[in-house]
């Protein structure tokens, strides 16, 4: 049987050469935009790329799989399945760079008042004292959390961790485990959550912990939604 490779990515475009460069002249490579277009006759490739949700679809049909690869960090969709008997990998030291802009990014905006003077029509003065007073709270240290960290170390007066052990890892002050949560939030001025979709990640951060945050703390959920509970956001924004 010769060896296939099947990507589905809405990206197939700009993903389909990267990959071709980089397989065997007798790996065939076939590529859709979505799993609602892959044919029985692709069903028998070894190997899976692309978005999670779609990749998922493709399971019960894909008779010869052995390894899937996700184009993003999250691999939920397919965890949820039933069918584990394959290698799975998602995507790492990829998003860290973008992640850090965006948390960089609102964190500016909102207490530099950005967005505000943009859009103003007269010159009014105010002082602000920006990010330099300010400790930044990063939940989930995993590969795309330390490169938030080291990028946004700079802006900030300190930088704490959060994650399931409390395994300290520089350039953060100190890393605190879940069950230290409480203690992790006192005094943090911005939340950025980093968060993977898992059980142990369900509700993290709910009313009990958005109470420990300092008055008027910016909240930034580039992770996962179901880390952080809803209700309680409005409850507390209320």
């Amino acid at each position: 049987m010769n060896s296939q490779v099947l990507l589905v990515s809405l990206r197939v475009e700009e993903l389909k050469p990267l990959i071709q460069a980089r397989i065997p002249d007798h790996v065939a490579l076939h590529c859709y935009r979505d799993a609602a277009r892959v044919p029985p006759a692709v069903h028998n490739a070894q190997i899976l790329v692309g978005a999670p949700d779609e990749l998922a679809l493709l399971l019960p049909r894909m008779t010869s799989l052995r390894w899937v690869q996700s184009t993003w960090a999250g691999v939920a969709p397919l965890v949820a399945r039933d069918r584990h008997d394959y290698v799975l990998t998602g995507l790492k030291d990829v998003f860290g760079p973008s992640m850090a802009e965006y948390v960089l990014g609102w964190s500016l905006a909102l207490h530099r008042s950005i967005l505000k003077h943009a859009q103003a029509t007269r010159w009014h003065w105010k002082p602000e004292a920006g990010l330099s007073s300010l400790r930044l709270g990063i939940a989930g240290s995993g590969s795309i959390g330390r490169v938030v960290a080291e990028r946004c170390a700079p802006f900030f007066e300190s930088v704490v961790g959060l994650n399931s052990s409390g395994f300290h890892s520089a350039p953060v002050a100190r890393c605190f485990s879940t069950a230290e949560r409480l203690e992790f939030a006192s005094k943090v001025d911005v939340l950025a959550m980093m968060l993977p979709d898992t059980p142990a990640t369900d509700r993290l951060v709910d009313r009990e912990l958005l109470d420990a945050l300092n008055t008027g703390a910016l909240v930034i959920n580039a992770g996962r939604a179901n880390s952080l509970d809803l209700d309680a956001v409005q409850e507390a924004l209320a």
